[in-house]
């Protein structure tokens, strides 16, 4: 080293480096520390997509509120049977999406409604291709417009997946058998049905059939009714927070009378109390479910192949809720699609009538606690632990 004050050369001894094994001590002690900070700050994430998980049910709550405040009624669970437009579609002006709604609304033969006048019949035409029923001019355009709808967020929970537009668009299972006859052997195709943006989240659906729950056939009576007349047989024995639209003429084919559908019931319907009805929560999905099952169909529509895209109940309410997209006992994996779960570690989100969210734990009882805050008018009080 220089000198500064002669200029010579002079000699240092005391400068000296890391050794090897100081510095993968080092690397050690960051590693450990790296391990021991990682699970609180994955933590920290999720409790925050947890929360944002909450503000959407909230805000579907609220929307909830909004409509019965402008239409006197509670939303309907669906305006029509055979494929029309669902509870889904219809609180759309009240999660800030009119333009989306208006677009739909008054595109004839679409999915038109009658919360402003003049609207074409809600159909998706004899065809029953879906996208031919949508705004544009080019089969890209009508993709791009359901794409936008596939992007609103508050469908949506981000512990499970982004609102980045993609769409539901097929079946596993569900597809033509190969040449040679082996049904085992099938080729996944689009189903036409389940196609369309997909949701996160469920209105609750419960009823009886014979004296017994029954999800499924109860939702599966009531959207295949012809007609009002028909569609009040069984009306009764469905004790969910929301009910069919209601129709002028209770002869005519509801095809003819869509455009005169009313809410069929007001907030008096949830009898228990408002604080004591469940109206929504997050439905259960396999992981290699997402986008490619009929059981994450679309929430724009509903028939009897999809209605678990829009709808579920508390099926089989001896099960307990179903955890994070896993199939781990039976009851994870057997009847799923009817029922609710979320990715969320141990809990799952649900809103009430009164526009409170619950974080309910896995291990609370369907049958004792839940099952009852889903029906309107059985009288049980319960508190959610």
């Amino acid at each position: 080293m220089k000198n500064p004050l002669n200029g010579k050369l002079e000699k240092v001894d005391n400068l000296r480096g890391f050794t090897l094994v100081e510095l993968l001590v080092v690397i050690a002690i960051i590693g450990v520390l790296v391990a021991l900070l990682l699970p609180a700050v994955q933590a920290a994430r999720e409790a925050g997509r947890r929360m944002q998980c909450s503000n959407h049910l909230k805000q579907i709550g609220l929307a909830v509120h909004n409509f019965h405040d402008t239409q006197n009624g509670l939303p309907p669970s669906h305006i029509g049977p055979w494929t029309r437009a669902t509870f889904w579609f219809v609180i759309l002006p009240f999660v800030e999406q009119q333009a989306a709604y208006d677009q739909l609304a008054s595109k004839p033969n679409g999915l038109g409604t009658n919360l402003e006048p003049n609207y074409e019949v809600s159909s998706l035409g004899a065809d029953g291709s879906i996208k031919n029923n949508m705004p544009g001019n080019t089969t890209e355009e009508k993709i791009e417009f359901l794409r936008s709808l596939a992007r609103i967020p508050i469908y949506y929970c981000p512990t499970r997946r982004s609102a980045n537009g993609e769409l539901a668009s097929v079946a596993r299972g569900e597809g033509s058998a190969v040449p040679g006859g082996n049904s085992c052997n099938t080729t996944v195709i689009p189903n036409r049905w389940a196609f369309g943006p997909p949701s996160d989240y469920a209105i609750v659906i419960i009823g009886t059939i014979n004296g017994n729950n029954n999800w499924w056939d109860s939702l599966d009576r009531t959207i295949n009714c012809g007609n009002e007349t028909d569609l009040n047989r069984y009306l009764p024995n469905e004790f969910s927070p929301f009910r069919a639209a209601a129709h002028a003429n209770p002869w005519v084919s509801i095809d003819e009378n869509l455009k005169n559908w009313s809410p069929r019931d007001d907030i008096s319907r949830w009898a228990d109390g408002t604080s004591n009805q469940i109206i929504a929560g997050e439905k259960y999905m396999y992981f290699d479910e997402l986008y490619n099952s009929r059981f994450d169909s679309t929430w724009l529509w509903g028939n009897t192949q999809t209605w678990a895209g829009t709808a579920r109940g508390f099926y089989q309410p001896w099960f307990p809720l179903a955890r994070s997209g896993v199939k781990e006992c039976y009851a994870e994996s057997n009847n799923a699609h009817k029922r609710f779960g979320s990715w969320h570690p141990g809990i799952c989100n649900f809103i009430l009538g009164d526009g409170s969210v619950k974080s309910v734990s896995c291990t609370v009882s369907t049958e004792k606690v839940l099952e009852p805050l889903a029906k309107v008018d059985d009288g049980v009080s319960v508190s959610l632990p």
